[in-house]
């Protein structure tokens, strides 16, 4: 049986459309200490409109101990 534009045998192909935002900032204290942080967020077209969305957030901190101590 042919349904419109598919072929008989073959199933349709559904196209994922994913959009994403990603942002970073990091402080530093005396140029020993640093404070990472970032976030990111995806939407992703083939889901339900209302749970559509994950966020991804992370924190890093980074510290240079010889440059603390002296």
């Amino acid at each position: 049986v042919n349904q419109g534009n598919v072929a008989d045998g073959t199933a349709p192909t559904l196209v994922e459309e994913i959009q994403s935002v990603y942002g970073f900032g990091e402080i530093s204290y005396k140029n020993a200490l640093f404070l990472n942080l970032t976030a990111r967020n995806d939407w992703n077209s083939t889901l339900p409109t209302a749970n559509n969305s994950f966020f991804y957030p992370s924190v890093g901190l980074t510290a240079i101990l010889s440059d603390l101590v002296a």
